[in-house]
């Protein structure tokens, strides 16, 4: 498939998800249409979004707005019997996957089986489970997904596992694959679970952040002669690696001859690229090849990885969701970006029910590729460079909000300091990010707290309290600081209530 194919097949299956399942079954856009005097039956490709005048959706908007994002029919529009049991069903001549790729990643989930009645209603509209995203309040955003979009997960997730472990099959190797991301209710952990039980020759069914202790996990991984492993660069870099070289050493087994890591959700820099090579070379490895991987949560099917180092993000769902890049001054003040070009990512749904987000703005922005890839001559969606947009007054404008990736975790940094101000003794906060060793970019990232308190409270008791409150709402520990209010609030003309201080961000 070309890319103009693609393109067109993109547009064709848009269309008929706009007229099936969002114009019938997802309020919000139906609120949105209707006092715009749109009529969303007249959308025939994606450029049609920003010619008929239809809003992007951000992430504060998302959040206010929840319940209104996911399908659900109403018998009284979508044709349904008198009990109810059947909607407005996704469905047409368009198939729910095609071939994306000319690799070949053995097979993999390409559909789903059919279902009728009240079954085909449970199967697309009931929502079964749900990812949640930047929390730090205890009430992280939900993004919905029923059993449909279960399916339409395997197989894009499949699909990235698949393509990494091409580098083992290729030289005729198993594949011995282990998820170490941080188990949890979020896109990362799930997407590589279920892609390594569908596609791998082995799993050992792991996880990071606490679930296993890190020594056993390395003895694990050497046992079992894990060849793909599935991280966040930090975690990889600065607690695995250690541990796994001393229990090598401890134990006298090598890691296998041909390593191959698939990082994400935090930016991978050189520094970090060599030490996690050189790491593996000094316990047995021979050849170290490191992917680069993407993902957002309201992105849902998007799953974006190199299909060899250097290549750029490869969208492998590229036919159950796309992405298009923005010039964004405003939710109604945008327009699209020519292929090639740098913008903010725009998430535009191909298929699937539960939480339904096309137009959503993920903050992030990318550099679009032109052309097939020509390492693997795919003509799928491919961005040469992610980045999240890190100064705050930019978050705000684009996002609503403002967040940021702490130890791989995404933390809502405008709800956290919200949270904690209504804290009772607490009259100010300053919330920083920082390295643990600001001279090595590559080094662990720490949550500082700055906390100005009444002097009605004891220090310690307050510094324990936040402390909590912050690792209960966020999964991250911080690091808290107690300061009179004038030294916290300096003597600049503007407090700058939130500070990340690690720098080279601007790029993964």
């Amino acid at each position: 498939m070309t890319r103009a194919e693609l393109a067109s097949f993109q547009d064709r299956k848009f269309a008929r998800f706009v007229r099936d399942q969002v114009a019938p079954n997802v309020e919000y856009y139906r609120r949105n249409a209707r006092s715009r005097a749109i009529d969303l039956d007249a959308v025939e490709s994606i450029a049609d979004w920003q010619r008929l005048g239809l809003p992007l959706v951000t992430k504060a908007e998302y959040r206010r707005h929840t319940q209104e994002f996911v399908a659900s029919p109403v018998a009284s529009r979508s044709g349904a019997g008198a009990d109810g049991s059947t909607g407005t069903l996704p469905g047409g001549a368009i198939p729910p996957s095609v071939n994306v790729s000319p690799l070949d990643t053995r097979p993999v989930l390409v559909g789903t089986a059919p279902v009728n009645g009240d079954s085909a209603y449970r199967y697309f509209f009931e929502v079964f489970t749900a990812f949640h995203t930047g929390g730090s309040t205890g009430e992280p955003t939900a993004v919905h997904l029923t059993r449909f979009d279960c399916d339409l997960y395997d197989i894009a997730g499949s699909r990235e596992v698949a393509i990494a472990a091409l580098h083992l099959w290729r030289r005729n190797m198993p594949c011995r694959a282990a998820n170490l991301y941080p188990f949890a209710i979020h896109k990362g952990w799930w997407t590589f679970n279920n892609g390594v039980e569908k596609v791998a020759d082995f799993s050992l069914r792991s996880a990071a952040g606490g679930a296993i202790a890190t020594e056993r996990l390395a003895r694990h991984l050497l046992q079992s002669q894990v060849n793909l492993m599935f991280a966040t660069p930090s975690f990889l870099r600065n607690r695995l690696l250690p541990v796994l070289t001393q229990a090598s050493r401890d134990t006298g087994i090598s890691v296998p001859p041909v390593v191959v890591c698939c990082l994400g959700g935090e930016p991978i820099l050189p520094s970090l690229r060599a030490d996690v090579e050189d790491s593996f070379h000094a316990i047995g490895a021979e050849t170290v090849i490191q992917l680069n991987t993407y993902g957002s949560t309201e992105g849902r099917f998007g799953c974006f990885s190199e299909c060899a180092p250097g290549t750029g993000y490869h969208g492998w769902g590229s036919d159950l969701s796309t992405v298009r890049l923005i010039d964004f001054r405003s939710s109604t003040d945008w327009e699209f970006v020519e292929e090639g070009g740098e913008g903010y990512i725009a998430v535009f749904p191909l298929d699937g029910s539960g939480s339904v987000l096309p137009g959503f703005v993920t903050g992030d922005r990318a550099v679009s590729a032109a052309g097939p890839c020509e390492h693997c001559g795919s003509s799928v969606d491919r961005l040469l460079s992610i980045g999240r947009v890190q100064d705050v007054a930019s978050q705000l404008r684009v996002m609503g909000t403002v967040e940021s990736k702490v130890k791989g975790t995404t933390v809502n940094l405008t709800d956290l300091r919200a949270t904690l101000l209504d804290m009772r003794g607490v009259r100010e906060v300053q919330v920083v990010i920082d390295k643990s060793d600001p001279s090595d970019l590559s080094s662990l990232d720490v949550l500082k707290l700055r906390v100005a308190i009444s002097d009605d409270v004891e220090p310690a008791d307050l510094i324990q309290n936040v402390a909590s409150t912050c690792k209960s709402a966020t999964e991250v520990t911080p690091h808290v600081e107690v300061m009179e209010l004038g030294a916290l609030l300096g003597e600049g003309v503007k407090f700058r209530t939130i500070d990340d201080r690690r720098a080279g961000r601007t790029r993964l």
